[in-house]
């Protein structure tokens, strides 16, 4: 469909299947990741991020890269149509290019199997109103369409020439040249864009996997779609070639027809019982072809047509299969199912929290709101402790030297561990940074259940390493233990040089600063439940990925008066204890909160965080003056756990304003919320309103 969708016939989201949501609705663990070698024998898998996985069983999948692929290297201008997404990507900013005037218009499609022709056609419409625009396309070749007979093959011809296509032939091996391509015969073909859609061609690693393969490096297996040589391993579509049958075309009709056999097989392999059933290809398929204005060229039996019906045929087919692949559209959202959130279980991250109010209750009879060392506070050893209730402890260590710490751990949020402890331990050092002073050194706690493996503690250990690497944090040790289920946390040390941030000593007329959007906990419980687009999942891994580092070294030189982080008790009750540190009341404006893409629609239909029912309670001392979409919308974000969340601070208010109007802060997103008000015994100690008060 990408010849559709570049002729402007399909939106981009009709032509994608988001495979983290379709996974999710399947209970299946996804891993964004890519395979970088396999061992067959030892029945290991190493990914590219350095992950390891194992296996019982092994379906490969994983179509194949384009043939003669150059470097790109020497020509910058070259866009490979695999991985498709890329390509898109790269091909939509070079057509916007040329319509704007500011790129060459001479475009050469390498390639003259169905897709190198389907894309000429393609781009042909695209610059439908570019006159000027030279569209060749070149094959090493002497004909396009190998696999389809000499009349369908004339009929292609006739029609790319009809459309002012320049086709060339026969070129032997083409090249990339720095100013465009180069045949055998040494013959420059120039172009700014070369979109390179010759035939498959087998990964690299495939050939030493142990596995055995074609004399082209493809994986070969039997009708049942085994591979050759393993009980335990499975190939299917452009990656794979079934040996009885050869001359088989790499087709996305094979690959489709062959899913059903597959699962299938699959169920049988991992049941350890029941009969392999075999792939039978048929002879002959109907191909239809885009010709990018309506119409499509229909291949069957040598016979071509061409002409609207068949371009209708082909939307249908297409837009069948992947709507049964596709998660619900957003306007179709359901919401959360009371059985399906039943055995999910938590929503991990922030959210898994212990509730405030037990936790208030378990502080209060430890310590009688005392600090837990009296006579180190006393001696001015002890500056911060349990009983002031902030972001983290402080203590003075050998030399006078001021040592921040904190702790902090959670159940995982996602399936890819690695990326759990990367963003747990980003969490862990907000702490740090809310109290204004700077990580240094961490532990790690890491606990697994006891089928656990040593590839899953190293996920978490990568993780945490690559975090803290880039926040100039040292890991000195830990420890593990075997749990129910999984945790990674933290305890982190840093150090201060001047006073630290509080909570407490926010003051009336400052104004409250936001540093992130909220709604990480609303996305993270959708998209365990699959309706979490993949647009707005991604937003939200890039907003906890975000250190406070930026935000918090802003505050500090704003001068805020107070500060904390924004983690698994909410906006709402972190701003609670900042004010009741203070002594002061606040007035929020929901209109003004920030949400991650998706957070308000997915709020809208019943989705939140698991921990979010615990936060109910802060809403006692709330007055709402707020009406309609912001209170509803508004009160779902309050009270949304958030998972390495932003900070709040209270700043005073012609800093806050210089803040805003400044020009944008890499790793920030500030956003005047509220303002801080005098203490009244009679009022709540938070009004809400949506700024329409006179």
């Amino acid at each position: 469909m990408l010849p559709g969708m570049l002729a402007g016939l399909f939106p981009r989201d009709a032509c994608t299947i988001d495979v983290a949501a379709l996974a999710a609705r399947a209970r299946v663990r996804f891993l964004e990741d890519a395979v970088a070698a396999v061992d067959s024998g030892e029945r290991t898998i190493r990914l590219v991020s350095g992950a390891n996985l194992d296996f019982d069983v092994l379906s490969l999948d994983i179509g194949a890269r384009m043939q003669d692929m150059p470097d790109g290297a020497t020509n910058p201008g070259i866009i490979p149509v695999r991985p498709l997404t890329s390509a898109l990507t790269r091909i939509q900013h070079a057509v916007a290019e040329i319509r704007a005037g500011t790129r060459d218009p001479e475009l050469l499609v390498i390639g003259g199997g169905a897709a190198g022709v389907e894309l000429a056609f393609a781009f042909r419409a695209a610059l439908r109103d570019v006159p000027e625009a030279n569209i060749s396309l070149l094959q090493s070749a002497s004909q396009v369409l190998p696999d389809v007979s000499r009349a369908a093959q004339q009929r292609a011809l006739d029609l790319l020439e009809q459309y002012g296509i320049e086709v060339r032939r026969g070129l032997g091996r083409l090249e990339p040249d720095a100013s465009g391509v180069r045949t055998a015969a040494g013959e420059i073909f120039r172009g700014q864009t070369i979109l390179w859609a010759t035939g498959a061609a087998p990964f690299s690693w495939l050939p030493t996997s142990g596995l055995v393969t074609t004399a082209d490096g493809f994986l070969l297996t039997g009708r049942d779609l085994r591979c050759r040589g393993t009980d335990s391993v499975f190939a299917a579509g452009d990656t794979a070639q079934i040996d009885q049958f050869p001359m088989t075309p790499r087709s996305g009709v094979h690959a489709v027809r062959q899913g059903p056999v597959l699962n299938q097989n699959l169920r049988a392999a991992m049941r350890g019982r029941g009969r392999l059933q075999p792939y039978r290809p048929q002879k002959d398929f109907l191909r239809l072809l885009s010709t990018g204005d309506g119409r499509a060229l229909a291949i069957y039996r040598g016979r071509t047509r061409h002409g609207k019906i068949w371009w209708q045929l082909k939307k249908q087919i297409d837009t069948r299969f992947l709507s049964q692949h596709r998660p619900p559209r957003v306007d179709s959202f359901t919401g959360p199912d009371p059985r399906m959130q039943e055995e999910m279980g938590d929503c991990g991250g922030c959210s898994a929290k212990v509730a405030p109010e037990i936790l208030d209750q378990a502080i209060f009879k430890s310590t009688g709101n005392e600090p837990s060392d009296p006579t180190g506070r006393e001696q001015g050893r002890v500056t911060i402790t349990l009983a002031d209730r902030d972001d983290a402890a402080i203590f003075t260590a050998a030399a006078n030297r001021r040592v921040v710490v904190t702790t902090d751990a959670f159940p995982p949020f996602a399936d890819d561990l690695a990326l759990v402890a990367e963003i747990g331990a980003i969490n862990a050092a907000s702490d740090i940074y809310a109290m204004g002073a700077t990580p240094r050194q961490a532990l790690v706690l890491a606990g697994l259940p006891a089928q656990g493996t040593a590839n899953d503690l190293a996920a978490l250990q990568r993780g945490a390493q690559k975090a803290f690497a880039e926040l100039g944090v040292e890991i000195l040790g830990g420890h593990s233990v075997k749990v129910e289920t999984p945790l990674i946390g933290f305890t982190v040390f840093g150090e201060i040089g001047d006073d630290p941030l509080t909570k407490g000593g926010a003051q009336p007329g400052d104004l409250l600063v936001l540093s992130k959007p909220l709604g990480t906990g609303i996305l993270l419980a959708a998209a365990r439940g699959g309706e979490c687009p993949a647009n707005w999942w991604a937003s939200s891994i890039a907003s906890m990925r975000q250190s406070n580092a930026s935000a918090a070294e802003v505050f500090r030189q704003t001068g805020a008066h107070a500060c904390t982080d924004i983690s698994g008790f909410g906006l709402l009750g972190h701003a609670l204890e900042m004010l009741a540190a203070g002594e002061v009341r606040a007035r929020l404006d929901l209109a003004k909160l920030p949400a991650l893409p998706g957070a308000r629609e997915l709020a809208a239909v019943g989705w939140s965080a698991t921990g979010s029912e615990a936060l109910q309670p802060y809403l006692e001392e709330v007055e709402l003056e707020a009406k309609g979409v912001h209170a509803a919308g508004g009160i779902a974000l309050l009270l949304d756990p958030q998972t390495s969340g932003g900070l709040l601070a209270a700043v005073p208010p012609e800093k806050a304003v210089g803040l805003i109007q400044a020009d944008p802060i890499e790793g920030t997103d500030f956003q005047i919320i509220g303002e801080v008000l005098p203490a009244s015994f009679q009022s709540p100690r938070v009004i809400l309103d949506d700024g329409a008060r006179a």
